[in-house]
């Protein structure tokens, strides 16, 4: 049996192979927590087009299934990703407003609780 929050994480590719429905599952969940994150962290501000980046957040479908490896990626869509970052790093007009760490720092502890508890659902720990 594992014992700790790390241990279980470590058996996390062991859920991957032995039960791909709950690991799929799990990077779901996690991924739609974090797009809501990401969406009150992002900073609004006023654009000619009306296309903000806290409306523009997007979530790619599974990953790396064929390699073993469950995935999604989180983050911005075309209309917004290309700027998204002069906001978030600065530039040499404004200090970065460091929007996106602050949501991985924020949703890590998180993401780690839903992956423990599915981990334990779907092996039986």
């Amino acid at each position: 049996m594992t014992k700790g929050l790390d241990g279980i994480l470590a058996k996390l590719t062991e859920l991957q192979v032995k039960a791909p429905k709950v690991a799929r599952s799990a990077v779901g969940e996690v991924a739609e927590q974090f797009e809501q994150a990401l969406k009150v962290n992002t900073p609004v501000y006023f654009v000619m087009d009306g296309m903000h980046a806290r409306d523009d957040t997007k979530v790619t479908n599974f990953k790396g299934g064929d390699h073993g490896l469950i995935s999604k990626d989180i983050g911005y869509g075309r209309a917004t990703g290309w700027r998204i970052h002069f906001p978030d790093d600065g530039t040499k007009y404004q200090a970065g407003q460091g929007f996106e760490e602050k949501t991985i720092n924020e949703m890590t502890p998180k993401a780690k609780e839903i992956f423990a508890s599915k981990v334990k659902e779907g092996l039986g720990l």
